[in-house]
């Protein structure tokens, strides 16, 4: 059964990435329009979802990344 997403992060549009769908808990379940085989199942870190930000991941539950992407609007679905 495929999670149902509860966010959309849509960023700033560069042409390569222009939303992410989490479920409650940050975890990657759909993005647009591309590298989705990259991003399903990744944790985003839900305290750095806000307009503005640029968002962190957690890889391996503890190492994080900042993505380099501004958040544009952050929606609940």
């Amino acid at each position: 059964m495929e999670k149902q997403a509860k966010i959309r992060i849509k960023f700033e549009d560069f042409g390569n990435f222009t939303f992410l769908d989490l479920d409650s808990n940050g975890k990657v379940v759909d993005c647009h329009p591309y590298h989705r085989q990259i991003w399903i199942g990744r944790q985003i870190d839900l305290e750095t979802v806000k307009q503005g930000f640029y968002p962190e991941y957690i890889i391996g539950g503890i190492a994080r990344e900042t993505l380099n992407y501004r958040i544009k609007k952050v929606i609940e679905l």
